[in-house]
């Protein structure tokens, strides 16, 4: 199964002197064989292991290893690297350098094995999903015919008081979320930018409505909507706080 290299040579190493020797304090468990290459749980299989040992052991293991093997070696030793359990006191956190290399290792693999597996490049798994589909059945009202009676019901059906309002809470917080909450800070922030943007506008603006235009008048000369002429004489105090705010500056 292993390839035959440097590499190879120093796992068993690190695997025959742990075998003969006797440890105390912290250590871990760790399979020769590992276990999703169909290594089993028997004591032949096993050898406890410091953390570090423990760790080169499965970088190791990726430099020994071809095609899918060798895949789902990154994937243990990118959960070495960043998963922690309360059992694993003695674990230390990898260099950076170590951890670029898995890093880079691990995203290439795992882009390609997520294309692999998405169900409109696999035919086999798409069918996998469309007939698990069938067997667990339809998950909501859809393509359910009703029965005359059901239909009759719901037609006949009376809402209570408390159910219309809890139907309207729940329509109005649904709406709420597809529209975004508002953020006070980034409207003020986008009002400043369209005001330091539009000044010169404005100016011409707040002329034409001192000589007597309305607004209407001002927005046919100057060729703007009725809507930018609304805002410049509508917020003008506020218009007028972030011009000096900005001659300020």
């Amino acid at each position: 199964m292993y390839l035959q290299n440097k590499y190879t040579q120093w796992y068993y190493n690190i695997i025959q002197r742990a075998q003969t020797r006797t440890i105390s304090g912290y250590v871990e468990k760790h399979h020769i064989i590992p276990k999703s290459l169909n290594g089993s749980n028997k004591k032949e299989n096993l050898v406890f292991l410091t953390a570090k040992e423990h760790f080169i052991c499965h970088l190791l293991l990726t430099r020994m290893l071809v095609g899918d093997n060798r895949n789902k070696m990154v994937y243990a030793v990118w959960q070495m690297a960043n998963q922690k359990n309360s059992h694993q006191f003695g674990r230390k956190s990898v260099t950076g350098k170590t951890y670029e290399i898995l890093k880079k290792e691990f995203s290439v693999i795992h882009s390609k094995r997520m294309k692999e597996n998405h169900h409109f490049n696999n035919p086999a798994i798409r069918e996998k999903h469309r007939l698990s589909l069938i067997e667990r059945g339809p998950t909501s009202t859809k393509g359910i015919k009703r029965s005359k009676e059901t239909k009759e019901k719901l037609r006949n059906k009376v809402w209570t008081e408390k159910a219309v309002a809890s139907r309207l809470v729940n329509c109005l917080n649904s709406a709420a979320k597809r529209k975004g909450v508002k953020n006070p800070a980034h409207g003020k922030k986008i009002f400043e930018l369209y005001v330091f943007k539009n000044k010169d506008l404005i100016q011409k603006i707040w002329e034409l409505f001192n000589t007597g235009n309305n607004r209407r008048q001002i927005a046919f000369q100057l060729g703007v909507s009725w809507d930018r002429v609304n805002v410049a004489i509508n917020r003008k105090i506020d218009i007028q706080l972030v011009l000096t705010k900005v001659t300020d500056i």
